[in-house]
């Protein structure tokens, strides 16, 4: 009886009374309180800027800071992208630099590194040995205005006329081709792609089965890819565009190539736009090609 008193006593009929929990003098507590004792939770300070919580990432208290978004590439587009996914040309591939340099002009710069053309006299035999009929008349000009001028800037004179009338030619081109019917086999140079690939009646000729590029899957179809289809649709066709190398008068393309453009190289209808490349590549066969026009 006498410790059931005694619990009567302290706690009132078994009724615990609230026990005031101790008070925090303001210096001494970190946190704000809310008049309870209890610790309240600071709102957010949206002032704060984003170096705090980036330094509250590295404290390990939790926030893990977004990575920063990757740089974008220094000269446009990531490659894969194509500009007629935006505001281009609705089939165009891609938006490449024009280069209007052809092969004979690329071997001809080797030359005169190598030494092996030293003067004018050499550069102009060396264009007619090649066949280079527009190079040669480059160069006699620049030979009758002053034969003494160094080699490098002849060079950069003969690049600097042949780039300017390459785009007079492409000008005139748009508007001669703009309802022609065309077939490119590939490869091609930027350029001579770009260029050609505006027109609206165009296929690639493509009689080896090789698989397209991958920018240009999706225009597959405008591939012909059967030899047979090829032939057949060649003799269709009012321009045809294709890159080989030149050597003695004759054109050194691919086999399969070479088997489509022989059976209508003599057709009187069809105007054929060759790209000299300035090396032959293995496996590739002669053909000549009587007319034609250089691009």
């Amino acid at each position: 009886m006498k410790l059931a008193q005694k619990f009567e006593k302290w706690f009132g009929n078994n009724r615990i009374t609230q026990i005031a929990l101790p008070e925090f003098p303001a210096e001494s507590n970190p946190a704000s309180t809310s008049g309870k004792g209890f610790p309240e939770t600071p709102e957010p300070d949206s002032n704060k800027d984003d170096k705090s919580k980036m330094q509250g990432h590295k404290s390990g208290h939790g926030f893990q800071a977004p990575p920063p978004p990757p740089p974008l590439p220094p000269h446009g587009p990531p490659p894969g992208h194509h500009p007629d996914d935006d505001n281009h040309h609705h089939r165009h591939p891609g938006n490449h630099h024009h280069h209007h340099e052809s092969g004979f002009m690329f071997t001809l710069a080797e030359m005169i590194n190598e030494g092996k053309l030293c003067t004018i006299d050499e550069m102009i035999a060396f264009a007619t040995n090649r066949g280079e009929s527009e190079i040669y008349r480059i160069l006699q000009s620049i030979a009758a205005a002053d034969k003494e001028q160094p080699l490098d800037l002849i060079l950069k004179e003969v690049r600097l006329i042949t780039a300017k009338d390459a785009v007079r030619a492409s000008k005139n081109r748009k508007k001669e081709l703009s309802n022609s019917k065309i077939g490119m086999f590939l490869p091609l140079p930027p350029h001579v792609f770009d260029e050609f690939f505006e027109f609206p009646n165009l296929k690639f000729l493509n009689p080896g089965g090789h698989r397209l590029p991958p920018h240009l899957k999706k225009f597959s179809y405008l591939q012909i890819s059967s030899s047979h289809e090829c032939r057949d649709h060649a003799k269709k066709l009012d321009v045809i565009v294709f890159e080989g190398f030149r050597q003695d008068g004759a054109f050194f393309i691919p086999e399969a190539m070479a088997d489509v453009i022989d059976f209508v190289r003599e057709l009187e209808t069809i105007r054929f736009f060759i790209h000299h490349c300035p090396h032959k590549h293995h496996g590739t066969v002669s053909i000549i090609i009587k007319k034609y026009e250089k691009i």
